[in-house]
């Protein structure tokens, strides 16, 4: 069996509460803030190149 290379793409999406976008922005990399998430990954269809329809 031959192994092909495919390229991916990877995204995490949530919500974070905050007052502003300014305080978001810095709650989002605390790990200490509670927040829901979800990670979306993409694989290109093409193993040649990397191809994503979105």
């Amino acid at each position: 069996m031959s192994s092909k290379k495919f390229h991916f793409v990877k995204y995490e999406f949530g919500t974070v509460e905050a007052e502003n976008g300014k305080d978001a922005s810095a709650f989002i990399g605390n790990p200490f803030i509670p927040k829901e998430s979800m990670v979306l990954v993409l694989v290109s269809r093409k193993s040649e190149l990397p191809y994503f329809r979105i």
